[in-house]
């Protein structure tokens, strides 16, 4: 009689195990540790080449309201000159000076549009920062784009094309860091004809590229026909 009553038993458990598999409301797979299980899984995600985006586009419409320049921090003790030589820390970048046309403005984060171009910034008198690429002092291209003007009043980066080789450009960190980049070239392009990999790409140097619209403007797409690019390489102390 037991014998019966531990077969019976068996096939109601087999029954409710299949009834659950087939429940689409239940997870059968491994759940995280998270949830307090106890099991770990782990979602493996095959290395795929950085792709860089495409140049900024120019907006329809942005801001021409001058906001405050943020002042300088407090500047960090300098970095001697073995640690800098051993490796390049970069900073997170608050504001950027151009002496040699007389131009500050606050730099903030700026990502990727939908279509796969580098943001730019909503006010014409800001800067912005390609935060998912290299970070201003680091190894690689840190990149940063401004507008060139407005409907009414030139941008921040209206005079960038008077810079020329030597020139210098001065950034300044969230936690009052100073960083010295100096001009070495520049060059004019159509967006589609950017060297995208120069520009945004790997480096075992520190480089700073400034973005904006230059050329012939289009007045059927209301668009600069071409792309403006500073590069300049950091000064090591």
């Amino acid at each position: 009689m037991r014998g019966i009553v531990k077969k019976g038993f068996l096939i109601y458990f087999l029954f409710l195990l299949t009834t659950i598999n087939d429940n689409p409301g239940f997870a059968t797979e491994p759940i995280s540790a998270e949830n307090g299980t106890g099991v770990v899984t782990e979602r493996i995600v095959a290395n795929k080449p950085a792709k860089q985006p495409a140049l900024p586009e120019a907006e329809e419409t942005v801001q021409e309201i001058r906001t405050e320049v943020p002042g300088k921090p407090a500047v960090e003790p300098a970095v001697s000159s073995a640690e800098t030589d051993a490796e390049l820390i970069g900073i997170t970048p608050a504001l950027i000076e151009i002496p040699a046309i007389g131009e500050s403005a606050e730099v903030i984060e700026v990502g990727v549009t939908s279509e796969g171009a580098m943001e730019a910034p909503a006010n014409i008198y800001q800067i912005g920062w390609y935060a998912p690429g290299a970070m201003p002092g680091s190894a690689g291209n840190a990149v940063m784009a401004g507008h060139v003007d407005g409907m009414t009043s030139p941008g921040t980066f209206y005079n960038l094309k008077k810079l020329k080789p030597g020139d210098e450009i001065h950034i300044t960190g969230t936690e009052g860091q100073a960083l010295t980049f100096i001009v070495t070239e520049t060059a004019a392009y159509a967006p589609e004809e950017a060297p995208l990999e120069k520009i945004f790409g790997a480096s075992p140097e520190s480089h700073l590229n400034l973005i904006t619209c230059t050329g012939p403007f289009n007045e059927a797409t209301g668009h600069y026909e071409e792309r403006l690019v500073v590069y300049a390489d950091l000064l090591k102390q």
